[in-house]
């Protein structure tokens, strides 16, 4: 009887977990390592909140050549060591850096009428710590999602994955989820957000 229930614990506990991952996974394709990018993309764009309000403060504008000159060029440097070619990392990246500077700039622009709180330059270093931490997981992802990239129907999985984090795991307002858009342009290799209308 012990093992019965035992058993039947199991098996319940596996029905669950189950359930709770079926909207996301009911598909023959495993589609986490696309979860993934999007979640890195959606963690690294949350940085961009703390980075524009320091750069309201100081009167500075979202682009900042010189850091983003670095940072594709340590991307493009790092992508072979995870097994992504060079130029898709810097498409990648390139893509990070404009969606953060199109929330920035929304943000700047809603700035106008009503100021943010104020922030310190130590929020400045821990998003741009974060931001460097979350670039190294983006590598990591380019690569989990190399199959899925080139797929026929990588378009309408991105999509879905994208509408599920919107309604289940994410509130994003209008500007945010048009930052998110732009961030993930370059992930499906027949065409990103841009062709999913």
């Amino acid at each position: 009887m012990p093992i019965q229930n035992a058993l039947r614990s199991l098996l319940s506990c596996g029905l669950a977990a189950a359930l709770a991952l079926a909207p996301w996974q009911a598909h023959a394709v495993d589609n986490t390592a696309l979860i993934n990018i999007v979640a890195l993309a959606s963690q690294r764009l949350a940085q961009a909140e703390p980075i524009a309000k320091y750069k309201w403060q100081k009167k500075l504008p979202a682009t900042d050549a010189a850091r983003e000159t670095q940072l594709i060029a340590d991307m493009r440097r790092a992508a072979p060591m995870y097994g992504v070619d060079a130029d898709q990392a810097e498409a990648f990246f390139r893509d990070q850096i404009e969606a953060s500077k199109l929330l920035q700039n929304a943000r700047f622009a809603q700035w106008r009428l009503q100021s943010p709180a104020p922030v310190g330059a130590d929020a400045l270093v821990s998003a741009r710590n974060e931001i460097n931490r979350v670039s190294q997981a983006m590598l990591a992802g380019l690569a989990r999602i190399e199959a899925i990239s080139g797929a026929p129907d990588c378009t309408s999985q991105l999509r879905e994955t994208v509408q599920n984090w919107r309604t289940r795991m994410v509130t994003l307002d209008s500007e945010q989820a048009a930052a998110l858009d732009r961030a993930l342009q370059h992930v499906c290799k027949r065409g990103g957000m841009s062709a999913l209308g």
